[in-house]
């Protein structure tokens, strides 16, 4: 267990990303939390930024500038963010799209579920390993 972990996201609405906020602090976990609002924005801040890599990456799959598939694939090239687990998520996939995220080097997918305690499950599911005792 550590005392707090470092989770980036990266998601074009600020509501989701601020949800997705709460929902880990609410699922048991002490967390710094950043967002990026498009993936070119991330890609950028991680090139020109020499920062440690979060412990845990969530990140939308249809996302403004490169898709999500297209930014995953561009981040597990890197060697910094190895250890990362990077969880893809989405309002809806098809089944072989989340084979190819798998394929791709993701650890996890969920569908953006429509209440806030199902997503406070998810994310407990997600963190738990990382979670206080």
């Amino acid at each position: 267990m550590t005392d707090q972990i470092t989770v980036w996201a990266v998601e074009d609405d600020g509501d989701d990303a601020l949800l997705l906020q709460s929902a880990i602090h609410d699922a048991g976990v002490q967390v710094n939390f950043t967002s990026f609002p498009e993936s070119r924005q991330f890609l950028d801040f991680i090139q020109l930024h020499n920062t440690v890599a979060p412990t845990l990456l969530l990140m939308d799959t249809r996302l403004p500038g490169y898709s999500g598939m297209e930014c995953l694939q561009q981040i597990r090239l890197l060697p910094k963010f190895s250890d990362t687990q990077i969880v893809m998520m989405s309002t809806f996939i098809k089944e072989d799209t989340v084979h190819d995220l798998y394929q791709k080097g993701a650890q996890g997918y969920f569908t953006k579920p429509d209440s806030y305690q199902h997503l406070v499950h998810i994310m407990k599911e997600i963190t738990a390993s990382y979670r206080m005792a």
